[in-house]
């Protein structure tokens, strides 16, 4: 009988940012694996970090954005366990919308952030970005929107995000 080996697990959070114009916001990977490549602003989970605390410190990173509390929705988790080169990788994916009056610029953490149409994303994408923008896209308004698609215009329930933090640092203590 072959013994089993327990795999290593690494968790990140990923946001999908999107527009009511049916837009997502993508940043450009600098660095290896797919480097040159369009991804979802996200990153590790830091020892002792939620995934909900880890999605929004990665926003403030990558692309400049602040969310209030209750803006960040949980939309899924994926794990395939062959979805990263580098490893065996959880995420925790969240939905957001776009920040008003805010045209996407990079953070300290990207090469640059740009606005995508839902239906027409960039050719070379990281991971399984691609997948986790059309779930999560399709759960924001209940729509498709595959190559060809359009995006509904009717209003969404959620707020908007602000340019404020409100995420305590310590996850384990309650929101003043």
């Amino acid at each position: 009988m072959t013994e089993m080996k327990p795999a290593t697990v690494q968790y990140t959070a990923d946001v999908v940012v999107l527009t009511r114009s049916g837009h997502v916001l993508l940043v450009e990977r600098g660095w290896p694996p797919f480097e040159g490549a369009w991804a979802l602003p996200g990153g590790y989970v830091e020892a002792g970090e939620a995934p909900y605390a880890a999605a929004d410190r990665e926003l403030a990173e990558e692309v400049s954005v602040e969310v209030p509390v209750g803006a960040l929705h949980q939309i899924g988790v994926w794990d395939q366990s062959d979805r990263a080169p580098c490893g065996t990788f959880v995420t925790f994916t969240y939905m957001a919308h776009r920040p008003r009056r805010y045209e996407g610029h990079r953070g300290d953490d990207s090469c640059e952030a740009r606005w995508w149409p839902l239906n027409d994303l960039p050719g070379q994408m990281a991971f399984d970005h691609a997948d986790i923008i059309m779930s999560d896209s399709q759960a924001a308004d209940g729509s498709r929107h595959p190559a060809g698609g359009s995006a509904s215009t009717e209003p969404w329930p959620q707020p908007d995000i602000t340019t404020h933090r409100s995420f305590p640092k310590d996850p384990t203590k309650p929101v003043p």
